[in-house]
């Protein structure tokens, strides 16, 4: 018996040990939509279109619509290794290099006052949160879920079980504690009647958007090698 359990044991390490995922191309879009006077049902309402962000690797090009517009892109900021750089007109930088992105200095991400919000923090009374039955959206998505409560406000999440790492993540910590991805957070005020949904959704393809701005750089710096090789000849 117990020559057959060493003979297993690695067998059950290797089973037990889930492996993560780097994505490493792809697209995250982030919405909110906003419900008035929600207990009379869920016709009035606003969509907030916050974030589309692109990457490749670690590099990630945030593109921020226009409040007022949400079709309209406004500007582009270049986020790596959790900083961003000060942000560029969303016309002028279509064709900009990185490297005039990044001129400015680099300041954390937990800092950007714009577009996606990244946060190294607990979810607010996670500490106390609820666990609530696993559920079925969008057709065929499973999600775990957990509920918290502060005050008149409650608050539903939703964690899609997957072994596939971001480069963005709504909150690490419940995604390290539940091995899986915050993609979706309902909350509703019970006081002022609002109910909002915030919707992180991923994408396998680079929206066009960022395909033309990687694509440029990449072919400015074939350029600019191509120069540098023939000054050292």
């Amino acid at each position: 018996m117990r020559k057959l359990l060493l003979l297993f044991m690695p067998l059950l390490l290797l089973a037990s040990c889930k492996k993560e995922i780097k994505s490493t191309e792809g697209s995250i879009d982030l919405f909110t939509n906003v419900y008035y006077n929600a207990s009379k049902g869920l016709n009035n309402y606003r969509q907030f279109y916050i974030s589309k962000m692109d990457y490749k690797n670690d590099t990630i090009l945030e593109f921020v619509p226009n409040v007022v517009f949400p079709t309209m892109m406004e500007k582009i900021t270049f986020i790596k290794n959790d900083s961003f750089h000060k942000p560029v007109e969303y016309i002028e930088g279509k064709s900009t290099a990185f490297m005039k992105m990044t001129a400015s200095k680099p300041v954390s991400v937990y800092k950007k006052p714009f577009g996606s919000k990244w946060v190294n923090f607990p979810i607010f009374g996670y500490d106390k949160r609820v666990k609530m039955n696993d559920t079925i959206l969008y057709g065929n998505k499973e999600f775990s879920r957990f509920k918290t409560i502060q005050g008149k406000v409650l608050t539903i999440f939703y964690i899609k079980k997957t072994d596939t790492i971001l480069p963005y993540s709504l909150n690490k910590i419940a995604d390290k504690d539940y091995q899986g991805r915050l993609e979706r957070i309902d909350s509703y005020d019970k006081e002022k009647d609002i109910f909002t949904t915030l919707v992180l959704v991923p994408r396998k393809k680079i929206s066009d958007d960022g395909k033309d701005l990687f694509s440029f750089n990449q072919k400015l710096n074939s350029v600019l090698n191509k120069i540098e090789k023939q000054k050292s000849k």
